[in-house]
């Protein structure tokens, strides 16, 4: 939930339109939800996204190395499978 268009404004010291455009334009791109009489809200799915972006991104220049240095596909995937079930042990 964010906060609303009048309380953001008096947080930063600006106009309430200046915010509540700023709002609609973040809605207009999908970031967030605006619900009336709610309020705005941010868009889940296009947070997930920007993540599982950001990981690909990450994981690319590893992938492509390990590529390079002969490791094969399912090389690969066992090493990521081997980390996941790391991780997921070290969660509990």
């Amino acid at each position: 939930m964010l906060p609303s268009v009048r309380s953001l404004a008096a947080d930063l010291s600006v106009n309430m339109h200046t915010v509540n455009k700023s709002y609609h334009e973040l809605e207009r791109k999908g970031i967030i939800r605006i619900i009336p009489k709610s309020g705005a809200v941010v868009n889940i799915p296009f947070v997930d996204d920007i993540i599982q972006k950001r990981i690909a991104g990450d994981l690319e220049p590893i992938i492509n190395e390990a590529i390079a240095i002969g490791l094969s596909e399912n090389e690969i995937l066992a090493a990521v499978r081997n980390l996941i079930s790391q991780a997921k042990e070290e969660e509990q």
